[in-house]
């Protein structure tokens, strides 16, 4: 059997809480029994082009504290996911990068390319919804969001958001490394927000998993210009019960000229429950 491999950003600048995306990654490397790939960010910085500014601040002294102090940091949480998954047959390794923080997303994107799923934990700094947003249009590959206020992971029962869509339909393909292990499948369409395509999408995505062997219940909950989609989603997948929601990802690849899809600005701003996006 083919082993999974996962790739975790791991971010050092301005960062906060780790300590939850220690016990998540160990958790999930575990569940997908994947190996694991953590790709250490150390930020770098252009030289300061006024010669004052660097007498005054002596910026080049700064810039070396900043890079010691994030790669020590990154010891200590990689040591930390080390000894989680020590003892186990998953492999981990490390990669250190190093980047002006903007644009840490771009190179991920490129590295995730040659994994299967990417792990973004949005708690640990301000600037992890920006990296993901560049992973989730870069990479080609599906990003798992993950954050430090979901309480426990469990991915027993996965909530897919189904549209009918070209993104919804690479969603569900993608999220099949989940599907294929939950117990559970509830496939969610909101209705009263925009034009679904072609006759009852919901029951057609049912049927096509069903000849793919796996079981599933569909239901639809009303939208509306009231009710934001991503909240409504997230509301739903944690009244059913649902660990992972999967969900399509609508925006454009370049970072500058973002027009990102209000359900997926809204879970990058908010991700109350884990959610796996592809684009």
């Amino acid at each position: 059997m083919m082993t999974l491999q996962l790739l975790v950003p791991v971010i050092t600048y301005q960062a906060g809480k780790t300590d939850a995306l220690v016990e998540n990654i160990a958790g999930i490397a575990k569940y997908l029994e994947a190996d694991v790939h953590a790709l250490v960010h150390v930020p770098d910085f252009p030289p300061v082009a006024s010669a004052l500014g660097n007498m005054m601040l002596n910026v080049p002294s700064m810039v070396r504290d900043l890079k010691a102090d994030c790669r020590s940091r990154a010891k200590v949480l990689v040591d930390a996911i080390g000894q989680r998954l020590a003892g186990r047959p998953m492999q981990f390794q490390t990669t250190e990068v190093m980047c002006f923080p903007p644009e840490l997303g771009d190179m991920a994107a490129v590295h995730a390319r040659y994994h299967d799923l990417v792990v973004v934990d949005l708690g640990t700094s301000a600037s992890a919804p920006g990296a993901a947003e560049a992973i989730i249009f870069g990479s080609g590959k599906p990003t798992l969001l993950i954050s430090d206020k979901v309480e426990k992971i469990d991915f027993d029962h996965v909530m897919i958001a189904w549209d009918g869509t070209r993104a919804a339909a690479r969603a569900v393909k993608d999220s099949e490394l989940f599907l294929q292990r939950v117990a559970k499948i509830t496939v969610v369409t909101v209705t009263e927000e925009k034009p679904l395509p072609g006759d009852d999408p919901n029951a057609r995505l049912l049927d096509y998993l069903s000849r793919r062997g796996m079981s599933a219940q569909g239901i639809s909950v009303a939208g509306g210009r009231f009710n934001p989609v991503a909240q409504l989603l997230q509301d739903k997948a944690k009244e059913i019960g649902a660990g992972l929601l999967v969900m399509g990802g609508f925006g454009h690849s370049r970072v500058r000229d973002f027009v990102l899809g209000g359900a997926t600005n809204s879970i990058l701003k908010d991700l109350k429950i884990p959610a796996l996006l592809s684009h």
